[in-house]
């Protein structure tokens, strides 16, 4: 047991990039489609049984608590960058929204948080994984799923089953939040040289936005998080919408 812990904390540089679209990733891909199917074709059920509901919040807040305690833990056992630890990133942001929303229940502010950022981030990270090159299994490779399954959870839960409204009070919100992050996230990256809510460089096609000029670059993401969050807020509204007229009929 103490091998296997000591395998899975392992601070070897490996150098082992995760493979993109291997069967292991599409494995946990269509795992946590088909638990947001589930919510979906049961929010009723579980909307209605308060025992249930329950259950889910308590295991998923337990599930935050773990998954945060094993990320910390191997971080601080070695020298650490902030970078690694603080949450200049806006899934580890979604992950508390969603971790708060579930402790106090019924705080708007932090739904509105992890249901906007939790769509956005959490559907872009498991479709492009940006990890740490180790094999699995390994925690910072069961960290990066298990954190990104909490926030597109917590979303579906919010959506489905506590009908989260999209209204344009809560995208006012958002938008006033989000780009208030940005900017602490864009002075901390120019402060520290960390790509804070990766404001300085992408993590994605490097060979085409490491020729782009860096203040173009960053104009480009804040652009995109704010077109991300209105179309989350039109998809949402229009959804909303027609379950409301199917309802009335």
């Amino acid at each position: 047991m103490i091998n296997l812990l000591t395998y899975f904390f392992r601070h070897t540089n490996e150098n082992v990039p995760f493979e993109k679209f291997s069967l292991a990733h599409i494995s946990i891909i269509i795992f946590i489609a088909l638990i947001l199917v589930g919510i979906y074709k049961n929010s009723n059920i579980i909307e209605n049984s308060e025992n249930f509901k329950k259950a889910l919040r308590l295991f998923l807040i337990f599930f935050v608590i773990l998954e945060e305690f094993i990320y910390y833990y191997f971080f601080l056992k070695e020298p650490f960058s902030w970078d690694d630890l603080l949450p200049i990133y806006t899934c580890r942001i979604a992950q508390w929204a969603g971790f708060f929303a579930l402790l106090f229940n019924e705080k708007d502010s932090f739904k509105t948080v992890n249901v906007y950022w939790g769509c956005i981030g959490g559907v872009l990270a498991l479709i492009s994984p940006d990890i740490y090159p180790y094999k699995f299994p390994h925690a910072t490779v069961f960290c990066f799923f298990a954190k990104h399954f909490i926030i597109i959870i917590c979303a579906a839960i919010f959506i489905f089953v506590d009908n989260y409204e999209f209204s344009k009070g809560q995208l006012k919100f958002m938008y006033e939040f989000a780009n208030i992050n940005l900017l602490v996230f864009l002075i901390f990256g120019y402060s520290t040289g960390a790509n804070a809510g990766y404001l300085l460089y992408s993590p994605i096609f490097t060979g085409f936005f490491d020729s782009v000029n860096k203040i173009i670059y960053t104009i480009f993401v804040f652009a995109i998080y704010n077109l991300l969050i209105y179309i989350i807020y039109l998809l949402g509204s229009k959804w909303r919408k027609s379950i409301k007229e199917k309802a009335a009929i």
